[in-house]
């Protein structure tokens, strides 16, 4: 059995100490982040996080290396967060202003209709481009048939590749 090298190792190690690190130093960031907001702008985060529940769903759900699913659905999720928050803004940055916007159901639709887009996008997409590459992949069989009967009819059946059984007989 060969033993990896200490190089090997010690590159394996450093790998995972760094996809570990990176993690953690998102996390830190991400609680820097709620800190601050919590003490300069309450209301904004009190919306933010009330409408951002479908990203924070699909952050827990999607458990591929890429993250696809929460890419998709926190970017159409922030898109549609944006009105609430230009509303909050507008109508003064108060725990009120945000229990306001909060209670308007087009914010709640804004939000969570632009994350369920992002979920159609994500779920639907896949399906929809293995149909149209099977029937482009169909489409392409059909015309190489044709192409190859129409290359039969002028060259005869030794083009095809096929031997009929008496050429086969013969040739033997």
């Amino acid at each position: 059995m060969v033993k990896p090298d200490k190089a090997a190792k010690a590159t394996n190690k450093a790998a995972g100490k760094a996809k570990r690190s990176n993690a953690a130093s998102l996390v830190l960031w991400v609680m820097v982040a709620i800190i601050g907001l919590a003490f300069f702008a309450l209301p904004t985060l009190i919306v933010t996080v009330a409408l951002l529940v479908p990203t924070i769903v699909a952050a827990i759900v999607d458990r591929s290396r890429e993250h696809h699913a929460m890419l998709a659905v926190g970017s159409l999720n922030l898109a549609g967060l944006v009105p609430a928050l230009l509303n909050l803004w507008a109508g003064g940055h108060t725990i009120g202003g945000a229990g306001r916007v909060l209670a308007d159901p087009y914010a709640w639709l804004a939000g969570f209709g632009a994350a369920g887009v992002g979920w159609l996008l994500v779920l639907g997409l896949p399906k929809l481009l293995e149909l149209a590459m099977t029937l482009r992949n169909e489409a392409e069989i059909r015309r190489l048939q044709e192409r190859q009967t129409a290359l039969v009819a002028e060259w005869g059946p030794d083009v095809a590749g096929k031997q009929d059984s008496e050429t086969a007989a013969a040739a033997e």
